[in-house]
């Protein structure tokens, strides 16, 4: 089993601490919207570069979004995870976020289907 401790806005898994989000409607939540944001910030920069360590980070990204946000029975992702133990369901969400969906969802399914 997983050892993990959240410490206010920040997890600690298996050692490495996962920080959360910051964001009043999003407290204690890995949003999706905001790993868009910084997948498409990550986009450019490889773009500009061709860096291939970029490449490989949006990679891991696009697969941890398929693993984690992804609701494999009803299609689409939930735009909400635990931090601690990558859930979108957890009870340590807020009702308001716990297995949602929101027009990310629908931007995540297009830039999964664009980047493969």
């Amino acid at each position: 089993m997983t050892e993990a401790l959240l410490c206010g806005t920040n997890a600690i898994k298996n050692g490495e601490k996962i920080l959360s989000s910051q964001f009043q409607d999003d407290r204690d939540t890995i949003p999706l919207y905001e790993q868009i944001y910084a997948l498409a910030g990550l986009a450019q920069y490889y773009n500009a570069t061709s860096d291939w360590q970029a490449l490989y980070d949006i990679r891991r990204t696009l697969k941890f979004f398929e693993a984690y946000f992804r609701d494999k029975e009803l299609k689409g992702y939930f735009s909400h995870i635990d931090p601690v133990n990558f859930s979108a369901d957890s009870e340590w969400l807020e009702p308001s976020n716990r297995a949602r969906k929101n027009w990310n969802s629908v931007e995540t399914i297009r830039l999964l289907t664009c980047s493969t």
